[in-house]
């Protein structure tokens, strides 16, 4: 008598059915909010005593976070690697979760105001205007406590100190560069050193006599003809900076 036939055994389960109901578990990743990021340390700078940080006035997370209102600048504040003072805002503290009554008082106390030159400019007028109006209701050489007030003395202009940069922009002819070695305190300059490469060639733009309206800010401003120009790429060790033009 002839036995029956085996069954043939169950076939195992299927391998890209197994992946793909293993990827559905995972989690998707969370991207990262750079805004939010650079917001918190600025908030976190501003409640310390210095009262500020340094950012990049180039890069258009500080732009955007300037035009929210949520950051300020101070342009006449720079550290060597061309990069401007910034603090937060109330409102930036706010939305950054800082606590605001904590850092008030640093916020008064230490306070960094955007300044800009036509706006220097305006302040500077109406100090004069006003300095002309109260003249006309003292006498020459008036005494008044250990002070005397006097009449017709010119106003001094004002002198901004420039700090002398360290590298060298003014020597550099058209297509010779300069090496700057990647450092522990700075690993990667042609990214750290960007801003200050890109000020470098605003030195040495002259106005044209034109005008336009910054996309930034909405206001008018001078349109530069730049008389030379630098760029700075990544290379082997560091970063090299050429003259193109």
């Amino acid at each position: 008598m002839a036995l029956p036939p085996k069954k043939a055994p169950a076939k195992a389960p299927i391998k890209a059915a197994a992946k793909a109901a293993s990827a559905q578990k995972k989690p998707a990743a969370k991207a990262v909010d750079f805004e939010a990021v650079e917001l918190k340390r600025i908030a976190a700078a501003t409640m310390t005593e210095t009262g500020y940080t340094f950012v990049s006035s180039d890069s258009e997370i500080t732009q955007k976070l300037q035009a929210e209102g949520l950051i300020v600048l101070n342009i006449r504040m720079i550290d060597e690697d061309g990069n401007v003072a910034a603090k937060a805002t109330e409102e930036g503290l706010v939305k950054a979760g800082a606590q605001v009554e904590t850092a008030k008082s640093l916020f008064d106390s230490a306070q960094v105001e955007e300044t800009e030159d036509e706006d220097a400019e305006d302040v500077e007028d109406e100090d004069e205007d006003a300095e002309d109006e109260d003249a006309e209701d003292v006498e020459d050489e008036e005494a008044v406590g250990d002070f005397v007030i006097e009449d017709n003395i010119p106003i001094n202009a004002v002198k901004l100190r420039k700090r002398a940069s360290i590298y060298p922009f003014d020597k550099l002819a058209v297509g010779q560069s300069f090496f700057i070695p990647a450092t522990d305190e700075r690993p990667d300059p042609a990214k750290s050193l960007a801003s200050t490469v890109a000020n470098a060639s605003k030195r040495f733009a002259v106005p044209t006599g034109e005008t336009k309206t910054s996309a930034r800010t909405g206001k008018e401003v001078q349109v530069l003809k730049y008389t030379r120009k630098f760029t700075i790429r990544e290379v082997e060790g560091g970063a090299r900076v050429w003259r193109k033009l």
